[in-house]
């Protein structure tokens, strides 16, 4: 029997079965969930990464990282690393 067929009959007795039995939406739901056989899953994509990490000091500057695809911290050491090198460099600069 083909794949569209087959869902179709048990889309029919499924019906007939919350008419007969006179099931509210969500008991309908459940029992159809069960019969599927499948799990019920959210829509959520799962856990995101934060996009933004601020550091702040008791006294002094405040130190933000953001990037719109998301942080994790050997981004944040990577990005806080090339900032350290970008001021040593100026700090040379200044000097020389």
């Amino acid at each position: 029997m083909p794949s569209g067929v087959l869902e179709d009959v048990v889309h029919r007795t499924d019906t007939n079965r919350v008419v007969a039995e006179g099931l509210s939406r969500a008991d309908a739901v459940e029992a159809i969930r069960r019969a599927s056989g499948r799990p019920a899953r959210g829509k959520g994509r799962g856990a995101r990464r934060p996009t933004t990490r601020v550091f702040r000091r008791a006294v002094g500057c405040t130190v933000t990282v953001e990037n719109v695809r998301g942080l994790d911290p050997a981004m944040i050491r990577a990005d806080l690393a090339e900032a350290m090198a970008r001021l040593d460099a100026e700090a040379g600069e200044q000097a020389a």
